[in-house]
């Protein structure tokens, strides 16, 4: 096969370059499996129990990777949210598009101003090439893409646009219905992303211009439920014994790039990323641990 033809076959992305070779299992549709794609936001590597983390329990990841492939040197196009999603559905890096300013999109406000993608992109999405296939298309959960890449866009049927507890719920639900054709299915959580909140919290969300700051609040809510420290365990005990410890190399390092400071200090939200960085105390970091790894 010519390297051109290969890297179109490949193009729907790392997590999903086994759709091309599923799409020709065969005419027959029951040959191809149906696939759910469980998506959490912002988790880290290390946060399963699998990867040798002992201060969370997940049995449910550990049981998909002790059945499956857990791939432990896997990168994404870009650390952040929305420009790694469209990497999702696109099998592109968020560099092949632009903005409607022109730009190159790396942040999540860029992204989101992607117009409308060319033809090509269209015949190359995940989607496509699973509706190519024979697949029916579902999709719950969060979202954080740009109207010209949204689920129903691309034409996946929305299970629910709850990122929660009902989103489980709903999938369960989809799952268990008559399925004539074979289906793909996704399921974004949002969490473990509300540790974010931790860092936000004393900021206000009452100002129009926060029209998710409903959402937010909720958000916050669910935080201060998971940074409450075991009962019938003390302050001293819960340090020494429950909570997570700090890496040796939690503090900015010395000599570190003057572009990561001059973009906290530009950046929209440095009220709380600069505040984050410059007044916590090794005991609020631990915390913040703590809550990652029950959010997660």
């Amino acid at each position: 096969m010519k390297r051109r033809d290969f890297i179109k076959t490949t193009a729907v992305g790392g997590g999903a370059l086994m759709v091309p070779s599923l799409l020709h299992a065969g005419a027959d549709s029951k040959k191809k499996p149906n696939i759910i794609y469980i998506f959490t936001d912002q988790q880290s590597a290390s946060m399963m129990s699998c990867a040798g983390n002992k201060y969370l329990q997940t049995p449910a990841m550990d049981y998909i990777a002790a059945n499956g492939v857990r791939f432990d040197r896997a990168y994404t196009t870009n650390p952040v949210c929305s420009p790694a999603r469209v990497s999702l559905m696109t099998g592109r890096f968020p560099g092949y598009f632009k903005d409607r300013k022109g730009n190159v999109p790396r942040t999540n406000g860029q992204c989101m101003g992607i117009p409308q993608v060319s033809g090509e992109v269209k015949k190359t999405t995940i989607a496509a090439f699973l509706k190519k296939g024979g697949y029916e298309l579902a999709y719950g959960g969060k979202e954080h893409l740009p109207k010209s890449l949204t689920s129903r866009t691309l034409g996946f049927k929305n299970v629910t646009h709850n990122d929660r507890d009902k989103l489980a719920e709903g999938c369960a639900k989809f799952i268990k219905q008559k399925h004539d054709k074979p289906y793909f299915l996704v399921a974004s959580f949002i969490n473990p992303h509300d540790i974010c909140y931790m860092a936000l919290d004393g900021l206000t969300f009452d100002n129009p211009k926060y029209p998710a700051g409903k959402k937010l609040k909720f958000a916050q809510r669910r935080l201060e439920e998971v940074l409450k420290l075991p009962e019938g365990v003390s302050e001293k005990e819960f340090f020494a014994k429950h909570c997570p410890p700090l890496p040796e190399n939690f503090e900015p390092q010395l000599g570190e790039p003057k572009a990561i400071n001059k973009y906290l200090k530009a950046s929209r939200g440095k009220s709380f990323r600069m505040r984050a960085r410059t007044d916590y105390t090794e005991k609020d970091w631990r915390l913040h641990r703590w809550a990652y790894h029950r959010l997660t």
